[in-house]
């Protein structure tokens, strides 16, 4: 796996993955149904950048569309390009291309002036080559094909562990070692899921449970479930993680760890200064609503809703200035006093206020 150093690193550009997408990648982790190019779109990898000099030696690109795909100076040593899509934009200028299976097959429409392949390098002369490959190339091919993503979640900032059938640790990248401090040659002996709880249940790293058998039972009923189960754990040193566990399609599940104890304060101070506005214009005699930058009422107090005779659960729906404007005409059309209210809140994109 990545953190023993067993494997060369992928070379990708830094920022590369969206958080919204680190999710989509556990998911399809072990699945050997999604080709090669449905992951990496999945990934949110760069197909033009992401590749130049990457070591992707053995990956089967078998039912992928690799137009546009720069590989240039890559490692593409053992690939297999069996019904994949490819033309003149799939640069593979400088590649190392030994051993490379299934280059002869073409997307339809395609003449051999249109094969990248012509010119280069390492990839013999006899053309009825075909893509039949041995055990050990096989092997090969899922074991560079599975590197590849383990180098891909290596590089996540989020905490990462899979767990297979038998519910034994199978990969974790340093972001999971790091996030919950456990030996990395604890890790590397593949203990089970429990042994991992039960470690740090004793070092009081995972929420108090008064039933910790019953709670751990709950949590391995995701072993057992179709669909991604979310929650949130509040741990004893005050962080706040959220924990999405993904069942993987050949068995296990796949732990995705996020620290979100800054986001869920911001949160909570957030709704708190909501709260102290609220009660401030509440206690106010004067009439006041306060208009967002999209130009719809975000706060009001009773004396507003008094003096407009307007109902709360109305104002609770948040109507933009120029309804507001509309239900309150009848007990004031002025057209130059409601003009600047109604100009300023839409347009200054700042938000405002009426009184």
């Amino acid at each position: 796996m990545a953190e023993n150093g067993q494997y060369p690193f992928v070379p990708v550009g830094s920022g590369w993955l969206r958080d919204s997408e680190r999710s989509n990648i556990a998911a399809v982790y072990q699945s050997k149904s999604a080709c090669f190019s449905d992951l990496v779109k999945r990934s949110g990898l760069n197909p033009s950048v992401d590749f130049r000099f990457a070591d992707l030696t053995g990956v089967d690109f078998g039912g992928s569309d690799l137009r546009g795909y720069n590989f240039f100076g890559a490692n593409l040593s053992y690939t297999s390009w069996k019904k994949a899509t490819w033309d003149t934009t799939t640069n593979l200028e400088g590649a190392i291309l030994a051993g490379v299976k299934g280059y002869e097959t073409l997307e339809p429409g395609a003449t051999s002036e249109d094969q990248p392949f012509r010119s280069l390098r390492g990839l013999g002369e006899n053309p009825a080559r075909t893509d039949e490959r041995s055990d050990p190339e096989r092997a090969a091919a899922e074991v560079g094909f599975k590197r590849f993503f383990d180098n891909t979640l290596d590089q996540l900032s989020s905490g990462v562990a899979v767990f297979d059938g038998q519910r034994r640790l199978t990969f974790y990248n340093d972001s999971y070692r790091r996030l919950w401090d456990l030996d990395r040659a604890f890790l590397d002996s593949n203990p089970d899921d429990s042994s991992v709880l039960d470690r740090l249940r004793a070092a009081r790293k995972v929420p108090e449970q008064p039933d910790f058998r019953a709670w751990k039972a709950k949590l391995h009923e995701a072993y057992r479930a179709i669909e991604p189960i979310k929650d949130v754990w509040y741990l004893p040193d005050g962080r706040a993680l959220s924990i999405v566990t993904t069942p993987n399609p050949e068995g296990g599940v796949t732990y995705l760890f996020d620290d979100v104890t800054e986001s869920l304060e911001l949160a909570r101070r957030f709704d708190g200064l909501i709260r102290v506005q609220r009660e401030t214009l509440d206690n106010l005699a004067e009439a006041v609503a306060v208009f967002g930058s999209n130009g719809r009422a975000q706060l009001f107090n009773p004396a507003f809703a008094r003096m407009w005779k307007l109902s709360a659960e109305a104002l609770q729906e948040q109507p933009h200035i120029e309804t507001l404007e509309e239900w309150c005409r009848p007990l004031f059309d002025d057209g130059p006093t409601w003009q600047p209210c109604a100009a300023r809140s839409p347009a200054s994109r700042t938000g405002s206020s009426c009184r």
